[in-house]
């Protein structure tokens, strides 16, 4: 519609400054600069994100009685999806994380270059929270291991998270 108003009032001598002109050419710039501005906008709240994620929930965390898994200190327990810890869901009770770093250890001392792959815990803060779909998972006493998995000749097979396999 504004570009048809535009022709219409092509034929006014002062047609650069007719209103529906300069609409139109404010429609142009806005559009143009609105896809610049969602891609600043998304990684301006990607950065504040994983900031939060990183650097201000864990220390929150410990005053709950929570404290996050490892994600890449500890080569013998390991998320087996980064979204799990990415998303918060990779906070447990102390005692849960010191008996999974011992569990990590014995397990790696009997077969040796296993690691122990987490799946969901529980969030940061407040009990009674649930993790859904787990509606277990709402004091961080529980954790969700992986599955060890053997080839026919005995050699233990790295899992990987691939899309459907939840």
């Amino acid at each position: 519609m504004g570009f048809i108003n535009w022709i219409v009032d092509h034929r006014n001598s002062n047609w650069r400054h007719s209103p529906s002109f300069m609409y139109s050419s404010f429609y142009l710039l806005k559009r143009k600069f609105r896809r610049r501005s969602k891609l600043i906008n998304s990684l301006i709240f990607l950065l504040i994100y994983l900031f939060t994620t990183f650097i201000v929930i864990s220390p929150l965390a410990k005053s709950f009685g929570r404290v996050p898994l490892p994600v890449f200190s500890n080569q013998l327990v390991k998320p087996l999806n980064i979204m799990t810890c990415l998303l918060n869901r990779h906070y447990v009770r102390p005692h849960l994380r010191e008996s999974v770093e011992r569990l990590a250890i014995n397990t790696e001392k009997q077969f040796i270059g296993t690691v122990v792959s987490y799946l969901d815990a529980n969030f940061p803060f407040y009990n009674g929270f649930p993790l859904l779909p787990h509606l277990s998972h709402n004091d961080g006493r529980k954790l969700d291991i992986a599955f060890f998995y053997k080839d026919k000749k005995g050699n233990q097979i790295k899992l990987k998270m691939r899309k459907g396999n939840i």
